[in-house]
């Protein structure tokens, strides 16, 4: 399957280990064009850049057959959310990372897509690899 990780890039540890998580299952992920460990301040861009880089991720959703929402402790900024609307409009498959009170029916948890005999929707498997620390 291909997919697109949406979410905010506060939580870049869980960008990279969805990725992998998600590579390593059989499924090809796309991400951010960069992050913040290499850009360094979230003001690196210019209002313009931003806007390109919006529309890239947009673009990546048209070409997914979904989406990843990786809503780490429940946040969705601004241009996830609208992702997130992106996606829906488009009928691409919406999962979520983590249970949330913006998933709607027929809507399912990642977690499925790495162990799809799991019984709960939480992504545990991704939260304990970065608790732990591992890259």
């Amino acid at each position: 399957m291909i997919l697109t990780l949406c979410g905010s890039a506060r939580y870049e540890r869980y960008w990279h280990e969805a990725n992998k998580q998600l590579g390593l299952a059989g499924h090809i992920c796309f991400s951010l064009m960069t992050f913040p460990s290499v850009e360094g301040e979230k003001t690196w861009y210019t209002p313009e850049q931003k806007w390109s880089l919006d529309l890239a991720h947009l673009a990546k959703i048209e070409e997914s057959d979904g989406v990843v929402m990786l809503n780490i402790g429940n946040y969705l900024g601004e241009s996830s959310l609208r992702e997130l609307e992106w996606a829906r409009l488009r009928n691409k498959e919406v999962r979520w990372a983590m249970e949330d009170d913006r998933r709607r029916r027929g809507e399912s948890f990642a977690r499925w897509l790495v162990l799809p005999n799991s019984g709960t929707g939480d992504w545990m498997e991704l939260l304990q690899a970065v608790a732990e620390g591992r890259k």
